[in-house]
């Protein structure tokens, strides 16, 4: 018992020994790598840094308003700084990847072999947003200038829209180039194609509203036959407008969202502007009359539900009191 016991404890100590006499080695050609890595990645950080300083990359980055942006999220790095210390961390990830290898760690390898997969799509995008902000400073600035030689007092604010509007889409852009988000890319980036919106404010006395005195709350009279009849008379019109103003034809609208008062109303609408009410998403008999959020609430409901795809031609139809009338065409 004693011998079986000593023979297995000398066993379990030499395949200790053998493994440690292995692995050792490795572990030191481990820990030089490392340290080559981290001497390198640091030495080729302030080489880079220099080399962008020499190119003038900060002055650059101070006229496209990367500087500003930086400092906004309180980064205390210039952009040459930022790119210098992304190329200290490739360097240092590519020395751990070797180290992976080299001490037989697989799943170490596999994960930095990732990392450096997706730095590609990293670099990209980044070209995407500084090209996206250089192009918008650009238009930005030309906008300003020609709305102010044009007189227009707000020639700033217009030149400004214009220039965080290109970032916004270049951010898109490079979100997507990244894999981030690109659902809720594709429902926040719909496309605007056009309108048109017709007012009749002969109708105005068909709804009306005010608050008497020692009532608790606003009070409102409407003759709903009458306003029933206008509103799509006038939706007729502007239907027609909105059309020849976008260039569609019937056929081509593929799918309807319309601010929904009761059914009566819906089916009057679709058969007065000749529209199939399949091409519409229902929210009335489930919600009821919302008011002025039927229609945002039912174009997000149709979104969510997947009833608007990809490459359709999208018609959004309101029609309000006073009489007012708009309808927009979206790109899905």
């Amino acid at each position: 018992m004693g011998d079986s016991l000593r023979a297995m404890l000398r066993d379990t100590w030499q395949v200790t020994v053998d493994g440690a006499t292995r692995f050792l080695p490795k572990l030191l050609v481990g820990i030089l790598i490392l340290l080559v890595g981290l001497v390198l990645a640091r030495l080729i950080r302030g080489l880079t840094a220099k080399f962008f300083v020499a190119l003038r990359l900060d002055r650059a980055s101070d006229r496209l308003g990367i500087s500003a942006f930086l400092a906004r999220g309180d980064a205390q790095y210039t952009v040459a700084e930022v790119v210098a210390t992304l190329t200290y961390w490739l360097i240092l990830i590519l020395a751990l990847q070797v180290l992976g290898l080299v001490l037989g760690f697989e799943g170490l390898v596999h994960f930095f072999a990732q990392i450096l997969a997706y730095l590609p799509r990293l670099v990209v995008a980044l070209a995407i947003v500084l090209v996206g902000m250089a192009i918008g400073s650009f238009f930005g600035g030309a906008v300003q200038v020609a709305a102010a030689n044009s007189g227009v007092s707000a020639a700033r604010p217009f030149g400004r829209i214009v220039k965080y509007l290109i970032g916004f889409f270049a951010l898109a852009v490079a979100f997507e180039q990244l894999q981030i988000a690109s659902q809720l890319l594709v429902t926040t980036l719909q496309i605007l194609i056009g309108g048109a919106a017709l007012a009749d404010t002969s109708h105005h006395d068909l709804c009306q509203g005010g608050v008497a005195e020692g009532a608790a709350g606003p009070l409102m009279e409407t003759d709903s036959e009458a306003l029933l009849r206008a509103g799509n008379a006038l939706a007729a019109r502007t239907f027609e407008a909105f059309l020849s103003e976008v260039g569609w034809t019937r056929a081509q609208v593929q799918r309807v969202v319309t601010h929904q008062v009761g059914s009566a109303h819906r089916k009057l609408l679709f058969g007065t502007l000749g529209l199939d009410p399949a091409l519409d998403f229902p929210t009335v008999e489930t919600l009821g009359n919302t008011g002025s959020a039927a229609l945002p609430v039912s174009f997000s409901l149709a979104e969510e539900a997947g009833f608007l795809r990809g490459g359709e031609n999208v018609a959004l139809l309101g029609i309000g009191s006073g009489l007012a009338c708009m309808m927009l065409a979206v790109g899905c």
